[in-house]
């Protein structure tokens, strides 16, 4: 929305996380990188029929919530997608 004239951005990011891809010491430099930022959304990954080669997986539900915390230091907002609960 508008504040005075100014315009008020929100930073928001997502990544989908890919254990084949994704280490700890990825989202600790995510965390610094972005640190600041108003939302960041850890989306897991999830196969598909339109996969033609499924050589990815996800991480475990636990996984993913310590990966929020380690980014909780940096962002105040972060939140897991595509987990069931």
């Amino acid at each position: 929305g508008l504040v005075g004239s100014e315009m008020c951005i929100r930073d928001r990011f997502r990544t989908t996380i890919v254990r084949e891809l994704h280490t700890l010491k990825d989202f600790e430099e995510i965390g610094a990188w972005i640190a600041g930022a108003d939302s960041y959304f850890l989306q897991s990954y999830q196969e598909s029929e339109q996969v033609i080669h499924p050589v990815f997986s996800s991480y475990t539900k636990k996984e993913l919530e310590d990966i929020q915390s380690l980014l909780q230091k940096y962002i105040p907002h972060v939140e897991i997608r595509g987990v069931d609960a």
